[in-house]
């Protein structure tokens, strides 16, 4: 799986170009609003690539933790956040082929 989305990595946001992730990002906060009691303190974006969805909720104030399979899509990610409004810190963990490895094996970023 990972194979595909490294290899689309340095196109995958032109091609999503027309997609409206300022829509879904508000989508997600109503969502917020309406399931959770108060503002939550970090939030985990699973599979986050690039990090358009990521970056968006940490500019709303949102503490942002990014994991996705693809070291590639994670590279581009941090650049993007980077370049928007800074990283307070960023880690990637070794990627791991095994299902059966905890998700805490899985590459990472923090947005925040």
């Amino acid at each position: 799986m990972a194979g595909g989305y490294s290899a689309l990595a340095s196109v995958y946001d032109r091609l999503n170009k027309g997609f409206d992730y300022d829509a879904l990002t508000d989508y997600i906060e109503k969502c917020f609003n309406k399931y959770l009691k108060e503002k939550p303190g970090l939030v985990l974006d699973l599979g986050c690539g690039t990090g358009a969805v990521t970056i968006r909720l940490s500019d709303r104030g949102y503490d942002m933790t990014g994991i996705d399979y693809s070291p590639e899509m994670l590279d581009i990610a941090r650049d993007a956040a980077e370049r928007v409004s800074g990283v307070i810190s960023t880690h990637i963990i070794p990627n791991t082929e095994s299902e059966t490895e905890p998700l805490l094996k899985l590459n990472a970023f923090d947005k925040k």
